[in-house]
């Protein structure tokens, strides 16, 4: 019953949560950037690590796991599209770089990609409380105001409890999953996809630790039997 209240997605880059019937989405973190993102997968992980999601509500509905990725310090690369839209001008440029519907002869889109060999986003896995009231609505903060919703959005995103990855395999979060006590787990590789990390999270007492850590000379594949 509660599941049927409540709705997240994410938007501009930041994961948003709606109750049914109510006026106004409210951010579960704090706004992001093309950067900075919440809730949402990022490239290497969609591409290489069969992950599409960036975000997994609990069992019970009373919280989300949720990913941040850092993409600050990977450089922008462009994409050029050419061409010749009704109306198009022969020195159009489209300076947007999410807009791909352009009629301009010679329009891009900026993506950040992290080439081989070069760095890699920087992802942490959070986990944030939902509460209820005596109504059984979800809320995510006090009575809407745009005035003080930056700051409310703060002060959810600094009650987020970050799982760390483990040391020996920090770079990729490839699989989040719950389990039916209400705890967690996280799967993380290293780069070279050699070192297979599995760590349950304790979401009451906000701690990790390790289940099993998995070893190859070549590499280790991934797969959803978990």
């Amino acid at each position: 019953q509660q599941q049927q209240h409540q709705h997240n997605y994410n938007y501009n880059y930041n994961l948003q949560q709606i109750t049914f019937g109510a006026h106004h989405p409210q951010n579960t973190a704090t706004p992001s950037n093309q950067c900075i993102t919440h809730g949402l997968a990022d490239f290497v992980a969609q591409e290489e690590m069969d992950r599409y999601r960036g975000f997994w509500w609990s069992p019970d509905s009373n919280g989300i796991l949720f990913t941040r990725v850092d993409e600050s310090h990977v450089p922008p690369y462009r994409i050029t599209h050419q061409s010749t839209g009704a109306g198009a001008t022969t020195n159009g440029t489209n300076h947007n770089p999410l807009d791909t519907a352009t009629a301009d002869p010679c329009s891009y889109e900026d993506h950040r990609y992290p080439f081989a060999g070069y760095p890699n986003p920087k992802v942490k896995l959070g986990y944030v409380k939902i509460v209820t009231n005596n109504n059984n609505n979800y809320t995510m903060q006090p009575e809407y105001s745009s005035s003080s919703s930056p700051s409310i959005q703060q002060q959810l995103f600094d009650q987020t409890t970050w799982f760390p990855a483990p040391r020996e395999a920090q770079e990729y979060l490839a699989r989040v999953s719950w389990f039916p006590d209400g705890s967690a787990c996280a799967q993380w590789q290293n780069r070279t996809q050699t070192t297979l990390v599995l760590a349950r999270l304790n979401i009451a007492q906000g701690k990790s630790r390790t289940l099993l850590v998995e070893r190859s000379d070549v590499w280790i594949n991934l797969h959803h039997m978990l």
